[in-house]
């Protein structure tokens, strides 16, 4: 299996943002994703926009350490916490020239697979303790693998540490806050309750895909 930290830079990849992106480990399909990218419904409740300008806003500042968007899928989560990241990305290389090595865009099905591969010998060690580490986290789709003691351990202990750092974590979930405590941990659903928490109800972009976007593209704007 290959190593999530690991990827080869292609000769023509110069741009440190896009580089970055890529090297946070960010899927070929998300990453186009930003803030200009992102088509907002015309018709946006008062809090849900009032929430995302403070998720934009978060994206510069980095506080609270915990940022969960939730909403059923298709809403824009996975778009909007991979915007946030470009930001803090952005931002690094006009600070300092370059990207930041330490930022990583986890799912959660593939981290958990990285670390079975860990476990049974298939992969080299230390997966979990560098997103542990991650100066940034986004952590997508929580909720999406079926639920066992081991998984709800390690998903437990990997929030618990980021929490305990301050280390700023962005998470996707279809599953609300009520959801996540019945059915994963209400240890993890307190700590994400503490943070910033946006709901997201948004109908399926998928499905209402206008026939003339061209072609590769969602209604994000995003490569497929």
């Amino acid at each position: 299996m290959r190593d999530l930290d690991t990827f080869e830079i292609l000769p023509d990849e110069k741009d440190p943002v896009e580089e970055g992106i890529r090297m946070a480990g960010v899927p070929r399909r998300y990453r186009s994703a930003s803030w200009s990218t992102w088509v907002s419904p015309p018709k946006l409740t008062p809090d849900l926009r009032e929430d995302l300008e403070r998720l934009e806003a978060w994206g510069r500042a980095g506080e609270p350490p915990i940022v969960t968007l939730s909403g059923p899928p298709g809403s824009g989560k996975t778009h909007l916490a991979t915007a946030t990241l470009r930001q803090v990305i952005e931002r690094r290389v006009a600070e300092r020239g370059s990207w930041w090595d330490s930022v990583r865009w986890r799912s959660v099905a593939g981290l958990l697979e990285r670390l079975r591969d860990e476990l049974a010998g298939r992969a080299e060690g230390c997966g979990l303790g560098k997103v542990v580490s991650s100066a940034f986290l986004v952590l997508d789709d929580l909720g999406a693998v079926r639920e066992t003691d081991w998984t709800i351990d390690r998903l437990s202990y990997l929030l618990s540490a980021r929490y305990d750092a301050c280390r700023p974590t962005i998470i996707t979930t279809n599953l609300t806050l009520n959801e996540i405590a019945g059915r994963l941990d209400a240890r993890i659903a307190s700590r994400l309750a503490e943070g910033f928490v946006v709901r997201i109800d948004l109908p399926d972009y998928r499905l209402l895909r206008p026939a003339h976007l061209a072609p590769g593209l969602d209604a994000r704007g995003v490569v497929q």
